[in-house]
């Protein structure tokens, strides 16, 4: 089964607290993956949306002072129409911004397999460090949070950006998020350019429903 970008949304907070989606149709989407961007704060994120899914953390990454980046995910989903997407941070003023894309292909059991991160102080890049897929065509997602715009910057090359919100000073932190089908299992990484500022990005790679069925033993396992 090959993958295929279902859906995608996001939003920025305008009450620098909480923040709520649009709703968007997931149906047929067996991965959902979704990204916070905030001020730094002790407490993580708490994701949650219309459909009662689980959200599993998959990678942080925080500056020490400013921005945060945590991507979450939730395989094997309960989807469908008027799908809404939150998150509440405990803390007052984090300026959170969420970003969304729902997909289908995934390995119905947890399909994460390899993640990183990365920051940068006073740059207008910030690069998540490599990662080595385990398996041939894993779905390779990055998402970032900086204090500047990611519409006025470039995308991580060798990625398609499916969705960003952009800054809003004393409102909430821009974000995205931006994916990758590979074919063959590579070495890869993922650089976003912005204005300058402190940013934060996380990479992580998601395996193939094909993964499975491609294995010699699982086949045999069936007949």
């Amino acid at each position: 089964m090959a993958w295929s970008i279902l859906a995608s949304t996001s939003a920025g907070s305008s009450d620098t607290i909480n923040v709520t989606t649009s709703a968007i149709d997931t149906s047929g989407a067996d991965l959902i993956v979704l990204s916070v961007a905030s001020y730094i704060v002790v407490s993580n994120p708490l994701p949650s949306d219309s459909k009662g899914n689980t959200w599993h953390p998959a990678r942080s990454a925080f500056s020490a002072s400013l921005s945060r980046v945590s991507l979450y995910y939730a395989y094997n989903p309960t989807v469908g129409t008027g799908h809404t997407f939150t998150c509440g941070i405990p803390a007052t003023q984090n300026f959170p911004s969420i970003s969304v894309v729902a997909v289908s292909g995934a390995l119905l059991t947890d399909p994460l397999d390899q993640t990183n991160g990365g920051t940068a102080s006073s740059s207008t890049t910030v690069s998540t460090g490599n990662i080595t897929p385990t398996q041939d065509n894993e779905l390779i997602v990055t998402s970032v949070a900086g204090q500047a715009d990611i519409t006025t910057g470039t995308p991580p090359s060798g990625f398609t950006i499916q969705t960003s919100v952009t800054f809003a000073g004393g409102v909430h932190w821009s974000s995205g998020i931006a994916t990758q089908i590979q074919t063959t299992a590579t070495t890869v990484g993922a650089t976003w350019t912005l204005g300058t500022g402190t940013h934060c990005a996380v990479i992580a790679s998601f395996t193939a429903a094909s993964a499975a069925t491609g294995n010699p033993w699982y086949a045999y396992a069936q007949q």
